[in-house]
């Protein structure tokens, strides 16, 4: 097994138990009391050492790049939160909890899709900074371990 394999199975082993994974666009929708609000760092760190394993970027750029591309991912993330909330009529945060898999799903999914595409914005252009063309690759490998942990601890458990 590679090093980078056996990596990306031991980050995705550790999100997937742990109980307070979030991230990127998903962070607004979060109830403001859950201890979740406070994964941002945890987040940063492990997209940034993606970035750093799968570019071979230094890590305090992978990590400057990693808390760029989850802070505009969050900005973004509330946004929509904010203007979902009026049309659907309550936070996008009961879809979920109303313990329906399938809206869960769909709203992880949603979440994603805006997430990756607003982190690859952003890293796209830090990255041709570098002179770069890889980061819709990392920014998705990174984004699949981040939200591995958030399916896994929003859907919870398989039965």
């Amino acid at each position: 097994m590679s090093p980078l394999t056996l990596l990306w199975f031991s980050l995705a082993s550790i999100l997937c138990f742990v109980s307070l994974a979030a991230a990127d666009a998903m962070i607004p929708v979060l109830p403001a009391t859950s201890p979740a609000q406070l994964v941002f760092p945890v987040v940063v760190a492990v997209e940034g050492i993606c970035l750093k394993l799968l570019c071979g970027l230094p890590l305090a750029r992978s990590l400057w790049i990693a808390f760029l591309m989850n802070l505009g991912s969050t900005v973004v993330g509330e946004l929509v939160n904010a203007g979902a909330t009026p049309i659907v009529g309550h936070d996008v945060w009961a879809f979920w909890t109303a313990g329906s898999v399938a809206a869960g799903v769909a709203v992880i999914t949603f979440f994603f899709a805006i997430s990756f595409f607003v982190e690859w914005l952003i890293a796209r252009r830090m990255f041709a900074r570098d002179g770069r063309n890889d980061a819709a690759r990392a920014v998705l490998v990174a984004n699949v371990i981040t939200y591995l942990g958030i399916a896994s601890v929003i859907l919870g458990p398989p039965a």
